[in-house]
């Protein structure tokens, strides 16, 4: 699942320059949010006088507790005990969720549940890391046809595609777990749902007239 390879690993995206195709990595997301916070653990063992200098990002802080409140609930939901750091967490909530699928003890209804509930955790660090750039469509997937799902935060659109500057696009269905992953595939999406896209973009893919 992308949205978890952002999370807990260490990816690449590749940047078109004058010298050609070039890699750029980006750390996990999980690691640049709780850096951004400002306040490490090595921190936390200083004086209170030395932390009050320190400045802290609250949007970044919150954001931060809520993941790690997620993943614990979550885990222990799928009979789980959470452990380890918060990557591991997420690894292990993903595996899990995924074998138990597999082997029947988890029904349909939940584990689409969890898959929306993952893949909302990247656009929402992104907020906290870029905030002006993240664009987000939402809509029915081209794939299954699906509109709406449920989730503990009530129904939402099934389809999620979300685009950042300098980013790769993240677009994911959480119905059925279709995946696209190019600059072409957001677009095809983008013509899909009727946004309003680079109309010259869209006749250099062949996507439009």
């Amino acid at each position: 699942m992308e949205a978890v390879k952002q999370l807990t690993t260490r990816w690449v995206l590749i940047v078109d320059t004058d010298e050609g195709p070039t890699q750029v990595w980006h750390d996990p997301l999980v690691d640049q949010l709780q850096a951004a916070v400002g306040v490490s653990v090595s921190d936390a063992r200083r004086g209170r006088s030395e932390l009050a200098s320190i400045p802290i990002n609250l949007l970044a802080l919150s954001r931060l507790e809520r993941l790690e409140a997620e993943v614990n609930a979550w885990l222990r939901a799928v009979s789980r005990t959470p452990v380890g750091d918060l990557k591991n967490r997420i690894l292990t909530l993903n595996q899990t969720a995924d074998d138990l699928y597999r082997s029947g003890g988890l029904d349909v209804d939940t584990r689409d549940d969890l898959h929306a509930v993952i893949l909302s955790w990247p656009p929402r660090i992104w907020e906290v890391l870029d905030p002006s750039t993240v664009k987000e469509l939402l809509g029915s997937c081209p794939t299954c046809g699906v509109e709406k799902i449920s989730t503990p935060d009530g129904d939402r659109w099934a389809l999620r595609a979300q685009l950042q500057d300098g980013k790769a696009p993240i677009v994911e269905c959480g119905a059925c777990s279709a995946v696209w992953a190019t600059t072409e595939d957001f677009l095809r999406i983008s013509y899909h749902l009727r946004a309003t896209v680079d109309v010259d973009a869209l006749r250099e893919f062949g996507i439009a007239a």
